[in-house]
């Protein structure tokens, strides 16, 4: 998780949550069988300012900490 600054958009103040990555076997007809695809999913959370988006992720990961425990 990180706090970013600027995205290709411009200047913002998002939160990317990236997910750890998760592979499925999706069915190719051609081929006659299953293949193997990653994918990588990215959530992105924009906020007014930087404060209040630094201020939601020292939040989270307070949380997640605590539930690690």
């Amino acid at each position: 998780m990180s706090v970013n600054s600027y995205i290709d958009a411009g200047p913002t103040n998002c939160i990317t949550v990236t997910f750890k990555t998760r592979k499925e076997y999706i069915f190719n007809p051609n081929l006659d069988n299953y293949e193997m695809e990653e994918f990588n999913d990215v959530l992105t959370i924009e906020y007014a300012n930087f404060e209040a988006a630094q201020a939601y992720l020292n939040e989270f990961m307070e949380e997640w900490e605590a539930m690690l425990e």
